[in-house]
């Protein structure tokens, strides 16, 4: 279903579930309020990298990922990393991913730490529930992102 703002000025594809984070954000923040308000609450499906600059988790986290985790995450049942759109993009320029711990993490943060100690980009495909929220910057109001993902099976390596 394509749905249109009055006077068909901007249009997105309802239906449409699989997005590159180069169509969604840019450095970290909403490229199309439209879009984003067409798919908050959604479940869809990104393809990024990870911002090895923030990996977030608690104590286990924190002992996969060693020189590489940056800190407790907000919540203690949920472990955190961040998604870039380009492999190249500078750390903090990317948006949120929110997983739920599960025994499956273990091998998941592994392979990011490893991609990350050898200088290696991580491509994932991500799968979660778009959110969206008010993210004010000194100059105009932005839109921030994150997505909500229930299992670690929702993150899934590139080959």
């Amino acid at each position: 279903m394509l749905i249109c703002l009055a006077g068909g000025t901007a249009c997105y594809d309802k239906s449409r579930t699989d997005f590159a984070a180069t169509e969604l954000t840019r450095r970290g923040f909403v490229r199309d309020q439209v879009r984003a308000r067409g798919l908050e609450g959604h479940t869809i499906r990104v393809s990024g990298f990870v911002d090895h600059a923030n990996l977030y988790g608690d104590r286990g986290a924190r002992e996969i990922l060693g020189d590489w985790w940056s800190g407790e995450d907000n919540d203690p049942a949920t472990w955190r990393f961040n998604l870039k759109a380009h492999p190249n993009d500078e750390a903090g320029h990317s948006f949120a991913v929110h997983v739920r711990n599960d025994p499956d993490r273990r091998a998941l943060l592994s392979a990011i730490a490893e991609d990350a100690r050898v200088g290696r980009a991580t491509k994932v495909y991500v799968t979660g529930t778009l959110r969206t929220f008010a993210a004010p910057t000194n100059a105009v109001m932005q839109t921030g992102i994150y997505l909500e993902v229930k299992t670690s099976s929702g993150v899934e390596l590139a080959p």
